[in-house]
């Protein structure tokens, strides 16, 4: 019976903590707006979903809305992102972000990371995230995070592409 109650707990605190991601995610169409962007509640919805299943596959704990925020503050003016790629696109870039955080052992800060990922989706990938997971650019990336000590850094692209 314990254990019962503490997967039921669990799976309500997920529940209860996605709804908060959810809405907190729905109130940044304010600053996506502008872009020609916004999230319904369904999308939100499924964006704080996608985000717990991604820190549960790198057995993470993010209290708050974190790098999903991050992303769609400064994904959202791309030139390309719209509309009907925008979800998807901040789904992808989350589960890379998750992913480089894992893979360096939180060694490299979160902005380093969307610093790194904003650079090589605008200029090597084009806009395709699936081109990051494959890009010589990533490894170089965990590479050096592995070596580094946790904190502060100089931005990303002054490290690797300059």
């Amino acid at each position: 019976m314990a254990d019962y109650l503490t997967l039921f707990n669990s799976n309500m605190l997920t529940e209860i903590h996605n709804r908060y991601v959810a809405k907190d995610i729905l109130a940044l169409n304010e600053h996506t707006e502008p872009y020609g962007i916004t999230l319904s509640q369904k999308d939100c919805t499924e964006l704080a979903e996608s985000r717990s299943e991604f820190l549960i596959e790198n057995e993470r704990i993010e209290v708050g809305t974190g790098a999903v925020r991050r992303i769609i503050e400064e994904f959202c003016e791309s030139p390309y992102v719209s509309q009907m790629n925008f979800k998807q696109t901040v789904a992808d870039l989350l589960e890379c972000f998750y992913y480089i955080k894992t893979e360096t052992e939180d060694r490299v800060d979160d902005e380093s990371v969307i610093e790194f990922l904003k650079y090589v989706f605008e200029n090597d990938a084009g806009g395709d995230v699936a081109s990051i997971y494959l890009s010589t650019a990533l490894e170089t990336f965990i590479e050096y995070g592995k070596s580094q000590q946790a904190g502060p850094r100089k931005r990303s692209e002054d490290r690797y592409f300059n």
